[in-house]
Parts: C-alpha cells; sequence; structure tokens
C-alpha cells in the first residue's frame, strides 16, 4: 500500500473473503492508517500555491509542514476513514482470532522481553508505513494505542540545501510533528483516547462483541478471551486477572463523554464486556470489584456511573450486587467509635491455576476453544468450570445493607441510590429463580420494612415506590 493507500485498501477490500485471512501486518498499517492524525488547518492569509512541478518536494524548512500533507507517504484523512471502514468490513467476513493477531496483548514480564528480543532481531521494514505501523506491536496492550499522540503527525528532517548546479534529492526521512505547548500544559497526561482514535475503540468493540457472540454458540459462558488479552496477567502468570487499570481508565473516561451520545456508548459497551469476563473463572471477581469501588471512591465519582451503563443481564446484576454491597459495607459508620468508614471484608482469593499459552513466535496462533476464537488461556473441558459462582448476599445480610443508614445527608443520597440499584438486581435474579428465603422474607414484609428504612431521608420517596414495584 506504499503511497498509494486509497488503492491498496480497495484492493484489500476487494480480497476480502471468509477463506482468506488478511495479513497481520496489513491489518496493522490499516490500524496506523485509521489512528494517523489528521493535518492541522493550515493558517495563511493566502491559498496555498500548488506545486507546479506536481511532485513533492520541499525546498525550505518553512515549507515542510505543508509539503508533508501533500507527500504521498502521509496518510490522508480520505485514507483513515477507508482504512477504519475495511476493519469493519473484516470483522463481517473474517474470525475475530484472526484479526486480533496483529493487536498487542498483555503479557508476563518474561514473554514481554523476549517479544522485544524478538522486535530487535526482526529486519527493518522496506515500506514507510510497514515500518511506521511497529509501534503497534511494540505497544504493551491495545489501550496504549489509543492515547492522544501515540501516533504522531510526521514531518521531513531538516536538510541543507544542495549547492548550486547540483541536483536537489527528494527529502524521504520523517520526525515525529513537535507539539506545542504551554507551560505546564506538557506535563500532563495524555488524555485516555484521542479524537481521532474513538473509532478504532469501536472497531476492537465489534472485535469483541463477535467473539463474545462465538463463545456462547461455542456452550461457553458469554465472554471475550480477546478482551481478556488486554488485561495484564498476575505477577505469578498464575491464576485469574483483575488488574484491569488501563481497561477501566477507557471505560470511565467513555462514560463521562456525557455530551457525546456515541463516544459514552462505547464506555458502556466495553464495560459489559468486561462485567461478562468478570463472570467467568478468568477474573478475580471480588478484586475487580474492589478496584472499581476504590475508583469511585477516589475520583468522588456517582456509583450510577458505571451501574447505570450496564445492560438486564444476570451476569450484570451480580456484578451490580457486588459492587452495591462492596460500597454500602465499606462505607458503613463504625461501630468502634473510630472516625472513617470501616474496611470492607472480602473472601480471600483463590487462585486458579492457569497455563499461559506460549507461542513460537511474535505472529504465532494462540490456543483457542474453536477456530473461530482465540484466546491466551487454555479453556477448561466444561463449559461449566468457566462459570464464576460467586454467592449472592443471603437474605439477613441483604435487608441488613437495606436497613442501615449514615448521618451524612450528602452520603445518604448516594447510598439510597446504590440501595435501589442492589435490590433492584437482586429482585431481577429472583424473578427468574426464587428461593425459599427470598420468597418468605417477600410473604412476611420484611423487604417492604427494609424498603421503609432504606428510602426514610428526604428525596427517598420516589426509590421506595420504584423498590416496592420491582419486589413485585
Amino acid at each position: 500500500m506504499e503511497g498509494q493507500y486509497m488503492s491498496g485498501i480497495a484492493v484489500l477490500d476487494q480480497l476480502r473473503s471468509p477463506h482468506l485471512a488478511p495479513s497481520v501486518s496489513h491489518i496493522r498499517q490499516l490500524l496506523y492508517i485509521a489512528l494517523y492524525p489528521p493535518p492541522m488547518p493550515v493558517n495563511d492569509k493566502g491559498k496555498e500555491k500548488e506545486n507546479v512541478k506536481g511532485r513533492w518536494e520541499p525546498v525550505t524548512p518553512s515549507k515542510h509542514v505543508k509539503q508533508a500533507q501533500r507527500s504521498p507517504l502521509i496518510p490522508t484523512e480520505q485514507a483513515s476513514e477507508a482504512a477504519i471502514r475495511l476493519l469493519k468490513s473484516f470483522v463481517l467476513t473474517n474470525s475475530p482470532g484472526v484479526l486480533a493477531k496483529a493487536l498487542p496483548e498483555c503479557v508476563g514480564i518474561s514473554e514481554w522481553n523476549e517479544r522485544l528480543r524478538q522486535l530487535s532481531e526482526m529486519e527493518a521494514e522496506d515500506s514507510f508505513i510497514a515500518g511506521e505501523a511497529t509501534c503497534i506491536t511494540e505497544a504493551r496492550n491495545f489501550w496504549e494505542i489509543l492515547k492522544e499522540g501515540k501516533i504522531q503527525r510526521k514531518i521531513p528532517l531538516p536538510f541543507s540545501p544542495a549547492a548550486k548546479g547540483k541536483k536537489k534529492k527528494q527529502v524521504v526521512a520523517f520526525a515525529d510533528e513537535p507539539s506545542f505547548g504551554n507551560g505546564d500544559d506538557d506535563m500532563e497526561a495524555p488524555v485516555v483516547v484521542g479524537d481521532n482514535a474513538w473509532p478504532v475503540l469501536d472497531w476492537f468493540l465489534l472485535l469483541v462483541e463477535k467473539d463474545e457472540d462465538i463463545m456462547e454458540q461455542c456452550g461457553f459462558p458469554r465472554h471475550s478471551p480477546i478482551l481478556l488479552a488486554q488485561i495484564p496477567p498476575p505477577r505469578t502468570n498464575s491464576g485469574a486477572r483483575w488488574e484491569a487499570d488501563a481497561l477501566l481508565d477507557v471505560v470511565f473516561y467513555a462514560l463521562e463523554q456525557s455530551d457525546d451520545i456515541k463516544r459514552k456508548a462505547a464506555g458502556a459497551r466495553l464495560w459489559t464486556a468486561l462485567v461478562n469476563l468478570a463472570a467467568t473463572t478468568h477474573m478475580n471477581l471480588e478484586l475487580l470489584v474492589a478496584s472499581v469501588h476504590s475508583r469511585l471512591s477516589s475520583l468522588s465519582r456517582d456509583p450510577a456511573l458505571v451501574l447505570s451503563a450496564l445492560p438486564p443481564s444476570e451476569r450484570a446484576a451480580r456484578f451490580k450486587i457486588a459492587l452495591c454491597r462492596e460500597y454500602l459495607v465499606s462505607s458503613t459508620a463504625p461501630t468502634n467509635g473510630a472516625v472513617g468508614p470501616r474496611p470492607a471484608i472480602r473472601p480471600k482469593p483463590q487462585a486458579r491455576a492457569m497455563r499461559a499459552a506460549r507461542r513460537s513466535n511474535i505472529e504465532g496462533d494462540r490456543v483457542a476453544p474453536s477456530e473461530e476464537s482465540t484466546t491466551v488461556v487454555e479453556t477448561p473441558a466444561s463449559p461449566t468450570q468457566l462459570v464464576n459462582a460467586h454467592p449472592l448476599p443471603n437474605a439477613e445480610e441483604l435487608l441488613k445493607l437495606l436497613s442501615e443508614g449514615t448521618d451524612n445527608s450528602q452520603e445518604q443520597l448516594l447510598k439510597m441510590k446504590v440501595k435501589f440499584y442492589l435490590l433492584s438486581a437482586y429482585a431481577s435474579i429472583q424473578a427468574k429463580s426464587p428461593t425459599e428465603e427470598w420468597t418468605q422474607i417477600v410473604r412476611d414484609g420484611k423487604v417492604n420494612q427494609a424498603i421503609d428504612l432504606a428510602f426514610k431521608a428526604e428525596g427517598g420517596v420516589t426509590y421506595a415506590t420504584l423498590a416496592r414495584a420491582v419486589i413485585q
């Protein structure tokens, strides 16, 4: 596709077929083109003069930026749009496991060092775009390539004008375009998802959701091994994963895009896929819940930000219950007179042994439960072994969580909201398969009594009315 991106993308689209897997190199190049920042607007008093000779040949350093934007090696906005369209088309015709081979993935330290060694031994790419696309291979995870500034515009390297009478040489070397900031702005952390990276995030979500469909069709719990590969393994390289900080950065940032419905929806989709993963034994639910709660507390975020973003499924309901319980338990006023919230009591995490799938080289296949999907850990022979049977709170604990209050009026409003989500999620699960214990406390009126206590504060009338409706 060197220098002829639009025609190259068109050819790849014509060759697209379920029976023909695209090369990993081409997918990486498409990702790079899709992520390439659009050119800066030219701020001239007059129109930019066209190159009379019809060739790209900068003659003075002051014209480097303008000329670089016209270089056939620099992806145009049209090429970026065509690249993302083709990537999404590949999701329709090819298996997600094949496309995911082009993505970086989280691995242990030893595997990461081995990957760096292999990359250092690889011969340099002859193609400009293939060489630039190696930055995707070198990334620690997919979330890293979404960050603002990860892929920067290119400008020609400075050069010395040729002596009079000598033929000028065409400039082919490029450098990253310098960013211009003021004062402390340069020290700020990069935006989690750059403005031009949202379409690539949407493509990744299509990949993950198709991966989930395939796993579900194979009889496994709905989850995506491709998404699992973007969560770092424990330092021991064994046991369930939970440290999803980079992923959660993207989730929270996207959910806070209240002025952009599509971006906020992308956050909800990614959050749902993570919760689906948490319903399997690949993830340590207790530690993940504690991590999400800690983030909500430290950032002073309303728990409804994440609770309201989940769909009405049993997996989502169980996660809501676990998160609401964590929030209510950890914010309960201490009984010993001490100041501050009582720390949550969590079960001791139980590590589950899982062998990492070793790859023979940087482009190798991963262990997969089927030809259609890909995973970084061995899948148990029985789908039931993947189900994370995290127990629900018993009836007594549920009533206690609903009944406990607080003296802080502002915190009380948040707690009423969390209690409503807790009861709604619990009731939705019981509606499908009610336990004798639940049926008894509803019949005895104990749930209604707990509702009266839970929402007795100012502003709780609406919550109480809705709560009584969901337990019917």
